[in-house]
C-alpha cells in the first residue's frame, strides 16, 4: 500500500489529545490577562536587576515583591487579540498557553502540533495559526 497519500489521523487513545484548555472558571481572568498589551509578573526585589536586563520594567515596588511589566511581542499580541475575539463571540472552550494537538502519523509515529488559538462551541471548532510580521517604515 502506498502510504504517501494517507492523511494523519487524530490520536484519540488518550482523552487529552487537545491540551491544555482553559478551565471554564478561569476564562474571565484569562481574558483579562490577554487583553493587556503588557506581560506582568512579580519577582523578589533581589531579582529586579537581572529581570530589567531582560527587558522588564518596574511597575511598582512592594515590601516582599516587585511587580514588573514588559510589552508583548507583536506575534504574541496578535494571538491574544484573536483569542479575546473568540471569547467575546461566546466561545467557552479555548486554549491555554502552549496548546498542542496530538496526532498519529501515517507511519505510526506520534506527533504534536502547536496551535495559536483553539476555539470550540456546540456547533463549530476553530483551529487557528496566527502569522505576523513587523513592517519597516521607509
Amino acid at each position: 500500500m502506498d502510504r504517501t497519500h494517507v492523511k494523519p489521523s487524530i490520536d484519540e487513545e488518550g482523552s487529552n489529545f487537545l491540551s491544555p484548555l482553559v478551565e471554564e472558571t478561569k476564562l474571565t481572568s484569562e481574558n483579562r490577562r490577554r487583553r493587556k498589551a503588557y506581560d506582568e509578573k512579580s519577582v523578589h526585589p533581589v531579582d529586579v536587576p537581572e529581570e530589567t536586563e531582560k527587558g522588564w520594567d518596574v511597575q511598582r515596588h512592594g515590601k516582599r515583591s516587585t511587580r514588573l511589566k514588559r510589552l508583548k511581542s507583536h506575534d504574541k499580541l496578535l494571538e491574544d487579540r484573536v483569542w479575546c475575539l473568540f471569547y467575546l463571540m461566546g466561545y467557552r472552550v479555548l486554549n491555554d498557553t502552549n496548546f498542542k494537538i496530538s496526532f498519529l502519523r501515517a507511519d505510526g509515529s506520534r506527533g504534536k502540533k502547536q496551535v495559536d488559538v483553539y476555539a470550540e462551541d456546540q456547533e463549530t471548532v476553530l483551529v487557528i495559526e496566527c502569522k505576523s510580521s513587523v513592517m519597516s517604515h521607509k
